[in-house]
């Protein structure tokens, strides 16, 4: 999920209450333009320079500089404001993958050359999609989906965002496992892995991708899918920009109505204990895979906040399907019937284009069938760590969210064949706890990292701690020896993806098989090694 301050809270207050209300502007909480500052002149070296000169030659139009029409566009199109600090020497917009397939032998050309390769935006990690004083590929044109009702599949371009994908198929009928948030964009979610509210029926959206087409560090256009290379067709479901740029995604559909869900906002400390224990009822007890919840924890105006994102595949639960949950009184409402497409629309109000800096940070944890209090815990141990953040920056905001993995995703992701990760059906419940945050000024950048760190490094040290049989998990595991891989979509730079997963090991050698020359370390973004 995105990061939420009290700014967007405040901001999706306002937008519950026009809808409840048939007001039919919303609030604008902040206006991006007046947060906007004048780009800097862009320097280069004279090998980037060569570079960008080479690339127009090889993709005549498409290259742009600082002064092009849709330079100033795309280097603004990032989550984090942080991010259109970074800006390129060059802007490579392909519309076919003959141009990026041209732009690839161009760089392997230029050995030294660092480079970045675009799709939404979303990563707030600096130089996973940002490419200062270099070449940034974005693949903004390269956008559209169409649907293949015979094949039940979609063609899916990386360009656009979740919202572009499910307006489309939601009218045939259709879904594909994507995104939560409508305005998320899709390469980097696609192969990163990318956790959605239908994950339980159909594993992580990257299971469900059956052909990766895709330019590899050669320069060569291939198809990457179960018959013409299995173990890279697993490779590419989570190993980031490590293999090539997909250029189109073949994506499995699954029939969809109505769905019903939203959001549901629960005010003050008073509803702690009931919140979390309504999670670990969740996790426990659901035997019902259409249904899906995360748990946000926020404060705004001295207050407790916590902001439950609900989700089920049909227009109505079942009486019971959220357990524990159901009988919490919310302050606010917002869950209905509504199409999917309404649905990731919904939730993506009031949380990209705040103008704000951003950052990620995550780590998967066990579930404790015993200790249930454990969640409560950990906001405790988070908020001992943010609260002089959190009162002197009152446009920001500090957010924790409580993600169920559980052993549904891990039974459906294998049946699909599986991705990096190594998910199984034997695996036990686990939950992915993310750390977001939201502020102004660059100078409390180092401020915003170390506080992130300090609670995932105060948590493994929780769980390296943990002795006793109410530190088993569900597969009778004591919890320090839990498989606990990183999920990349949500993690932070300096957190050891790659070295979590399984078969780690298998896939950093089948990387340097396809990419013997090493083109792909000269992209930012989580390594083999």
């Amino acid at each position: 999920m995105a990061p939420i301050s009290r700014l967007s809270l405040l901001s999706l207050l306002s937008l519950a209450t026009a809808e409840l209300t048939k007001v039919s502007t919303p609030v604008n909480v902040l206006a991006a333009e007046a947060l906007l500052a004048e780009a800097a002149p862009v320097a280069a070296s004279p090998s980037v320079t060569a570079t960008c000169k080479d690339l127009e030659k090889a993709v005549p139009g498409q290259v742009q500089y600082s002064t092009g029409p849709l330079y100033a566009q795309e280097t603004k199109n990032y989550w984090s404001a942080a991010l259109w600090e970074e800006k390129p020497f060059c802007i490579l917009f392909p519309k076919e993958p003959e141009h990026v397939a041209s732009a690839v032998k161009v760089l392997n050309t230029h050995k030294g050359v660092k480079f970045a390769v675009k799709s939404g935006g979303h990563d707030p990690n600096p130089g996973h999609a940002t490419a200062r004083d270099s070449v940034l590929i974005s693949m903004l044109l390269m956008n559209g989906t169409t649907y293949d009702p015979a094949k039940k599949v979609a063609y899916v371009k990386p360009g656009g965002t979740w919202n572009d994908v499910i307006g489309v198929l939601d009218k045939q009928g259709v879904t594909v496992v994507g995104g939560r948030l409508g305005p998320v964009g899709l390469g980097g979610y696609l192969v990163q892995g990318g956790l959605s509210f239908l994950s339980a029926q159909y594993g992580m959206a990257a299971d469900n991708v059956l052909n990766f087409e895709t330019v590899m560090a050669n320069g060569s256009i291939v198809n990457i899918n179960a018959q013409t290379d299995r173990d890279l067709l697993i490779a590419m479901r989570g190993s980031g920009n490590q293999f090539g740029i997909v250029t189109k995604f073949t994506i499995q559909t699954h029939p969809i109505g109505k769905v019903w869900g939203g959001y549901k906002i629960y005010l003050g400390s008073s509803n702690n204990k009931a919140v979390f224990a309504g999670l670990h009822d969740f996790i426990a007890n659901n035997k019902d895979p259409k249904a899906a919840v995360i748990v946000n924890t926020n404060q705004m105006i001295g207050m407790s906040v916590y902001m439950v994102f609900y989700f089920y595949d049909g227009p109505t639960p079942p009486k019971g399907t959220f357990g524990k949950l159901e009988d919490i009184k919310a302050t606010l409402d917002m869950c209905k019937s509504r199409t999917y497409a309404d649905l990731l629309q919904f939730n993506g109000q009031g949380v990209a284009g705040l103008g704000q800096r951003t950052s990620f940070r995550s780590v998967t944890l066990p579930f404790l069938p015993g200790h249930a209090d454990w969640y409560g815990e950990i906001e405790k141990t988070w908020w001992d760590i943010t609260a002089s953040f959190v009162k002197s920056h009152l446009t920001g905001g500090a957010t924790i969210a409580f993600q169920p993995f559980t052993k549904a995703i891990a039974s459906a992701s294998e049946k699909r064949g599986g991705n990096t990760m190594g998910l199984k059906a034997s695996d036990p419940h686990r939950f992915i706890l993310e750390i977001n945050f939201l502020w102004g000024n660059k100078t409390d950048d180092q401020l915003i990292w170390s506080m992130g760190k300090q609670l995932t490094d105060k948590i493994a040290a929780q769980v390296k701690g943990f002795n006793g049989a109410k530190y088993v998990n569900t597969a009778g595991v004591a919890a320090a020896q839990s498989y606990t891989p990183y999920f990349m979509n949500d993690a932070s730079d300096d957190q050891p993806v790659t070295g979590s997963y399984r078969d780690g090991a298998r896939f950093a050698a089948l990387q340097k098989m396809h990419d013997p020359q090493g083109l792909w370390k000269r992209v930012g973004g989580f390594k083999y090694d």
